[in-house]
């Protein structure tokens, strides 16, 4: 398999999915097992569980804008944004990441919220005026802290799995 940048960046969603199993399948378990990368997962993983407890108290509002049908950031556009590493840090931390819906709502918007622990940094950056007036400042700065958090260490692992990758002679 050789990839390039584009193939797991500048893809359509359907091609971005398929390059990040493919590289699931061929190289998962070596990837799972290698220290650095696990140890990466493992902060990651903590990471984005102080994320979900910082969210909790934006789901209510989200869950409400989202279930109008021309509401919500979860739009099907939005499928677009992930990329080939994201989606296979998420595999990676057992996620199975299938599509979960053809309609106008992100393809992996499950019928509990987004199936990502892993989500992609629009979603985690963006907050829409509903969010911004219903919170203070004061309210929102644990998910922002959180979220700048999370993001920070999903970009240290992407760089390492970056570098896994062009080691092996998978992406040129």
């Amino acid at each position: 398999m050789k990839l390039s940048l584009d193939d797991l960046y500048s893809a359509p969603v359907a091609q971005k999915l398929a390059t990040a199993e493919a590289i699931y399948q061929e190289m998962g378990q070596e990837l799972a097992s290698d220290r650095e990368v696990r140890a990466q997962l493992a902060r990651l993983s903590d990471e984005g569980d102080i994320l979900q407890q910082s969210m909790t108290d934006l789901f209510t509002l989200c869950a409400q804008c989202g279930a109008r049908e021309d509401g919500g950031c979860c739009s099907s556009y939005m499928a677009q944004e992930t990329d080939g590493l994201q989606l296979l840090m998420n595999m990676l931390l057992g996620v199975k990441v299938v599509v979960q819906r053809d309609d106008h709502e992100c393809r992996y918007l499950g019928p509990e919220g987004c199936i990502f622990p892993l989500k992609p940094f629009f979603c985690l950056n963006y907050n829409c005026q509903q969010i911004i007036k219903a919170n203070t400042p004061a309210a929102l700065a644990p998910y922002l802290r959180a979220s700048g958090r999370l993001l920070q260490q999903q970009y240290r692992l992407e760089q390492l799995l970056l570098e896994i990758l062009r080691q092996k002679g998978i992406l040129v």
